[in-house]
């Protein structure tokens, strides 16, 4: 059923195999948790997934250090009149961005 299909549109090279990788590649970068990735493959265990495809996951981790960064910058907004600052690092860079804290 999938060759005759995959021929009749042109595709003679593309395998079941490529569809079901696409699938999970698709998956990751729209930031699906990885154990639900896990489920809809089939894996018996969440290595074989991460195994497999987590280094697809690596381009996430400036994702989630913009995301971090954005909660710092909207959390940390000192009242008007208090200069000073704290450091937070950004985890991905490990660079230095200044935030201004009532908390200290």
């Amino acid at each position: 059923m999938w060759l005759p299909a995959v021929q009749a549109v042109g595709l003679d090279e593309v395998r079941f195999h490529d569809l079901r990788h696409t699938h999970a590649a698709l998956l990751v970068a729209e930031g699906t948790h990885p154990n639900v990735i896990q489920s809809r493959l089939g894996h018996a265990s969440i290595r074989t997934t991460l195994d497999v495809y987590g280094h697809l996951l690596e381009g996430l981790d400036e994702d989630a250090a913009d995301q971090l960064d954005a909660v710092f910058e909207s959390s940390a907004r000192p009242p008007a009149g208090n200069p000073r600052e704290i450091t937070v690092r950004r985890l991905s860079k490990c660079r230095p961005i200044p935030l201004r804290s009532a908390a200290l």
